[in-house]
């Protein structure tokens, strides 16, 4: 192997032929797997952290022996238990979006299955490519067949998620278009008992004689006139058992 060169931010254990040296910088940069002279090299994530931008890298080297280095020595066996904790992090949010009951909880699992969705996306770009270049690595296959399996399980999460947000919007706007449609009917009826009982209240009072026995044969008619009011009312309520109301009652 020709003379390593170890570059800052990454692994100490990372020795690369010069050719795999040549492409990568001091970042590990986005998941993506690189070709060298006798080598190759996948970088890939760590499953993303809530609230947390930056990424952890994982590297895999096939070195020219024909064995898979994760400086752990775990080789291959260590990507199938990233993948592991891809499964484990998806089956999580599926249950709490199940037992979640605020829609700000449902908001924090969207915005954590995004990232999620397209770290899991990228994983499986980056095994189609390394398959496509070890044609005989049944294990390397078996796990690009895994990560399909973990996207379309990451795809489903983040939609699972968004429309349980936006019903539970729509259940919330029906619910206030409601309220606010018995509150113009409770509108209405007191409009219109007030249209009724305001002359009445408003009838002048006389201190003669006359007017007294005036009043005293108009009292018994004030509660009749409320009542009628009140039937009115009801009548012409856009709930109310009216004309209307009846005549599509009679349709039914």
């Amino acid at each position: 192997m020709d003379a390593m060169h170890e570059p800052q931010g990454l692994p100490g254990w990372l020795e690369l032929d010069q050719e795999l040296l040549g492409q990568i910088s001091n970042r590990p940069g986005g998941q993506r797997c690189l070709t060298g002279d006798r080598e190759l090299l996948l970088v890939v994530h760590e499953v993303p952290e809530a609230r947390v931008p930056e990424r952890s890298a994982r590297f895999f080297v096939l070195r020219q022996n024909g064995t898979w280095d994760d400086g752990a020595g775990g080789g291959l066996d260590s990507l199938a238990e990233l993948m592991n904790r891809y499964e484990a992090t998806i089956d999580r949010y599926e249950d709490e979006i199940e037992e979640a009951d605020t829609a700000a909880e449902v908001f924090g699992l969207i915005r954590h299955a995004g990232p999620i969705a397209r770290s899991s996306r990228n994983l499986a770009a980056v095994l189609t490519h390394a398959v496509e270049l070890c044609k005989d690595d049944r294990k390397i296959m078996e796990l690009r067949d895994r990560s399909y399996e973990i996207q379309r399980a990451a795809e489903l999460l983040y939609h699972d998620a968004k429309l349980t947000l936006e019903f539970w919007q729509a259940e919330s706007a029906e619910e206030h278009q409601a309220a606010a449609e018995r509150l113009n009917v409770m509108a209405y009826r007191l409009n219109l008992l007030a249209g009724f009982f305001l002359p009445v209240v408003a009838m002048p009072a006389g201190n003669s004689a006359d007017a007294r026995n005036e009043r005293t044969v108009d009292f018994p008619h004030r509660p009749c006139l409320g009542v009628f009011a009140g039937l009115v009312a009801r009548a012409q309520s856009p709930g109310g058992a009216g004309p209307t109301a009846a005549a599509g009652s009679n349709r039914q």
